[in-house]
C-alpha cells in the first residue's frame, strides 16, 4: 500500500481516538469516566485524549524530521513512543469494553437478569458509538504502525498479547471491584465486616443511646458539586439518652427487604462528639460501580427507590469523653 495513504490513515485514526473522548461511550461514561481511589475521584478517560494527541504530534514530527533540522540520534525515543502508544490505547479500549461486557453477561461472578443485568444497572444501554469510533481508530493505529515499520505480523502478535493482558485485568476487576463504603459526614470507617451478618447482640446500648430514625436516599451524579457517581446514602440518627458525652460508636447496619432478608450489611464507625440529649447527623454513602451489577448500590437500589427498605441497627461498643468504653 502507498506509504502516503498509510500515513493519512494513521492521522485519521488518531483523530478518531481524539474525537471519541468527547463522545458518549456508554451510559456509565458520557463522555468522561472517573475512578474512585480511596475517596479521590480521578478522570481516567483523559488518557485517551492525551496519548492520541501525543501520537498525532509524533506522526507529524517523525514525518518532517529532516525539515525540523534534528539529528537522527534524537529520533530514537520519539520513534519508540510512536510504536508503543497505539498498544497503550488498545489496552485501554479493550479493558473498558470487556469491563462493560462482563457487567452485562455476569462473567467474573457478577450475577444478572435475563439479559445479564439487574434492572437498575448503570450499564444496561451497552457501549455507545463513541466507544466504537475510538476502538476502530486505535485498531487502525496499530495496523498502520505495523505497516510503516514493515513488520505487521509482529505488531499483530504484540496486539494479541496486549488484549489478553487487558482481558485478564478486566476479569479481575469485575470480581474484586466492589467499592468500600465511606462516611459522607461522619468520620470514615474501616469496614472489614462489610456484607457480613451482624454479630450476635451482646451489648445493650439502650441506657446510653437509641436510634431516633434511619433513612436511605438516592443522590444522582452531579459534577458541579463533585459527585461523580450516583450514590445511596444511609443516614442513621442516634440520640444520646445518657448523661455523658459520646465520642465514638461502632456497630452494624443491615438493609432488609420485605421478606426480612438482609440484602446488604456493613460495619459502621461514628467518631463525632454526641452531647447528652442531642441527635447525631451524617450518613454512609455507597457509590455506584459501573462495572458491578451486584455491588452494594445495586443491591439496595430497588428497596431505597421504592421506599420499602427496612433497617436493623446494632451498636457493639460506645466510647465516652472520659475515656471509658462499653462494653468493658
Amino acid at each position: 500500500m502507498d506509504e502516503k495513504l498509510v500515513r493519512r490513515l494513521q492521522f485519521t485514526a488518531a483523530g478518531a481516538a481524539i474525537l471519541a473522548y468527547f463522545l458518549p461511550w456508554a451510559s456509565v461514561m458520557s463522555p468522561l469516566a472517573s475512578l474512585d481511589i480511596r475517596g479521590l475521584y480521578i478522570d481516567y478517560a483523559w488518557v485517551v485524549l492525551l496519548l492520541a494527541v501525543i501520537h498525532l504530534g509524533l506522526q507529524f514530527a517523525l514525518n518532517e524530521w529532516p525539515r525540523l533540522g534534528l539529528s537522527e540520534e534524537a529520533r530514537k525515543y520519539p520513534t519508540i513512543a510512536w510504536k508503543i502508544i497505539p498498544f497503550a490505547l488498545l489496552a485501554f479500549f479493550f479493558w473498558y469494553g470487556l469491563g462493560v461486557a462482563f457487567a452485562w453477561t455476569g462473567i467474573g461472578g457478577v450475577p444478572g437478569g435475563s439479559l445479564g443485568l439487574e434492572g437498575a444497572s448503570g450499564v444496561r444501554t451497552g457501549l455507545d458509538y463513541g466507544y466504537w469510533i475510538g476502538a476502530a481508530g486505535v485498531a487502525v493505529l496499530v495496523v498502520t504502525s505495523g505497516m510503516l515499520v514493515g513488520n505487521l505480523r509482529r505488531f499483530t502478535a504484540y496486539a494479541i498479547f496486549v488484549c489478553i493482558g487487558a482481558a485478564g485485568l478486566a476479569f479481575v476487576m469485575s470480581r474484586h471491584g466492589k467499592p468500600v463504603p465511606n462516611a459522607a459526614l461522619a468520620t470514615a470507617a474501616e469496614l472489614p465486616g462489610a456484607d457480613t451478618p451482624a454479630q450476635p447482640r451482646t451489648f445493650d446500648s439502650s441506657p446510653y443511646v437509641r436510634l431516633a430514625s434511619i433513612s436511605g436516599k438516592i443522590l444522582e451524579e452531579n459534577d458541579e458539586i463533585e459527585r461523580f457517581h450516583n450514590q445511596i446514602v444511609i443516614s442513621p440518627v442516634f440520640h444520646n439518652v445518657g448523661t455523658r458525652t459520646i465520642v465514638g460508636m461502632r456497630g452494624h447496619i443491615a438493609v432488609i427487604d420485605g421478606f426480612g432478608k438482609p440484602v446488604y450489611s456493613f460495619g459502621f464507625r461514628f467518631d463525632n462528639k454526641l452531647l447528652p440529649g442531642r441527635d447525631s447527623s451524617g450518613g454512609y454513602d455507597f457509590d455506584e460501580n459501573q462495572f458491578e451489577a451486584d455491588d452494594p448500590y445495586h443491591r439496595m437500589f430497588p428497596l431505597v427507590q421504592s421506599g420499602t427498605a427496612k433497617y436493623s441497627v446494632q451498636i457493639d461498643s460506645i466510647t465516652f469523653d472520659d475515656g471509658s468504653v462499653l462494653p468493658t
